[in-house]
């Protein structure tokens, strides 16, 4: 099934319902991601409950992204939205960064496999700071080093809702794990952090696992190197 516009989308929605869960859809395809009215309309359209939104490898890039987050603010709808594998880069991130600061029914953030790096990693944490509904957040293959990781630790310190996060696969390395672990300190809540493959040596793994001793909540916390 392909959706071409916002009717579509609002039909593949209601009829797919059973069969993918409430508000589930997969935009098949890439050519009609890129028309920006039709992204926009189509999230305020939807109607009755959640929604979850997955572009997944949909080069969406950052111009897409841009008429996403303008339908995202305010938005009381949208739950989910996966952006993985869709050439996201900084000037995105920014974008999605706005829509994160006015949106208040955003649950899961999915933008592994993306171009976001530090700068990108920045303009996320400076939203997330303001934010407390955003659950999970998989920034996963970003080429995010040690001062994104960190700044977007920081930020979600204050943020009760925070229960999964991924930064598998960055250049996290000892630097950024150990601004993570005094993190977690305030993310009680936290059950999920996924630091596998992120350079992380033995300074910064004894830091790590000293903190995880006391965080009783982590229910599964991955720091292979």
């Amino acid at each position: 099934e392909i959706v071409r516009d916002a009717a579509d989308l609002e039909q593949a929605i209601r009829t797919r319902r059973e069969a993918l869960g409430p508000g589930f859809v997969r935009i098949k395809d890439p050519e009609q991601v890129m028309v920006g009215e039709s992204i926009e309309g189509a999230v305020h359209k939807i109607e009755n409950g959640k929604a979850h939104i997955s572009l997944f490898g949909q080069g969406v890039s950052d111009a897409g992204v841009t008429s996403i987050s303008n339908a995202l603010r305010g938005n009381g709808t949208v739950t989910f939205l996966d952006l993985e594998s869709c050439n996201v880069g900084p000037a995105g991130a920014r974008e999605l960064a706005r829509a994160l600061e006015g949106n208040t029914r955003l649950e899961t953030l999915v933008l592994a496999r993306n171009k976001l790096g530090d700068a990108g990693a920045r303009a996320l944490a400076h939203a997330l700071e303001s934010n407390t509904t955003l659950a999970k957040l998989d920034v996963s293959r970003n080429n995010i080093g040690a001062a994104g990781s960190a700044a977007i630790a920081r930020s979600v310190m204050a943020n009760p809702s925070m229960r999964d996060l991924c930064f598998r696969l960055n250049n996290v390395y000892d630097e950024g794990a150990t601004q993570i672990a005094l993190a977690l300190r305030s993310l009680r809540g936290l059950q999920e952090l996924d630091l596998a493959g992120c350079g992380i040596g033995a300074r910064g793994s004894a830091v790590m696992t000293e903190e995880l001793q006391f965080h009783h909540g982590l229910l599964h916390g991955k720091l292979w190197r």
